[in-house]
């Protein structure tokens, strides 16, 4: 896990196999998969992930829920993290614990699959590398800022992530983000993140290298650069 690096994170909502190995022709460190806003199916995430993986890139998924039921299966397609949105205590970081680890630490279930190469590399998965799958939780709301020094020191957490849209709107000020409510906000989860030394992440949702170098400068090591749509949206304007 690298600290002290801001690591790049590109973000897909739209099932296109173009413009996913666009984003990986990029200087991306991880691309995710994004399954909660968007309609990806998991065959469809399968594929993006196969292209993310093969163009050696790390690939995330966000979760459709803390409560998705069949993360296995993108596990099985050779994911390297997870980021589990809206987690609020540390009683539903042990349910995904549960089902992102393989016995005796977790309940995830064993089978021959693309992530240990269909068996020829299942022991070295199993033993290893299963054991390094990212595990990152989105805080976006006031009772997960409340529970943060639980959340943050749970042995099995990599990490967090600021979810700001969710996190304002929590804080009944929805978009709000130069209000000195939302900032004194962002300075507890800062705090806390930077004294459990884990990683510390936020997604900088419009287009805007400014605010990513802010975030940079401030020691945040994990920051996603907005997001497929946006991205299009924005480029489409600039011809209108």
């Amino acid at each position: 896990m690298m600290k002290n690096k801001h690591r790049k994170v590109g973000w897909l909502t739209v099932f296109n196999e173009q413009y996913c190995e666009i984003f990986c022709n990029y200087d991306f460190d991880i691309i995710c998969v994004d399954l909660e806003h968007s309609q990806i199916s998991l065959s469809e995430a399968a594929k993006l992930i196969r292209i993310i993986t093969l163009k050696k890139k790390k690939a995330f998924i966000r979760l459709t829920s803390k409560n998705m039921s069949d993360l296995n299966r993108y596990l099985d397609a050779g994911i390297d993290g997870i980021i589990v949105p809206d987690v609020k205590n540390i009683d539903e970081c042990e349910i995904i614990k549960n089902k992102l680890y393989y016995p005796p630490l977790g309940k995830r279930g064993v089978g021959l699959n693309r992530a240990n190469k269909f068996g020829d590399n299942f022991e070295k998965y199993f033993n290893n590398h299963s054991k390094k799958i990212e595990f990152i939780c989105i805080i976006e709301s006031k009772n997960a800022v409340n529970n943060l020094n639980s959340i943050i020191n749970y042995k099995y957490l990599d990490g967090i992530m600021i979810g700001p849209y969710d996190l304002s709107a929590s804080l009944g000020i929805p978009g709000k983000f130069n209000s000195t409510t939302f900032k004194n906000c962002l300075k507890i989860i800062e705090q806390k993140t930077k004294k459990s030394k884990k990683i510390l992440g936020i997604h900088v949702v419009e287009p805007n290298k400014k605010l990513v170098n802010h975030f940079a400068n401030k020691k945040y090591n994990f920051i996603v650069y907005s997001l497929d749509t946006v991205l299009i949206k924005d480029s489409i304007k600039k011809i209108f």
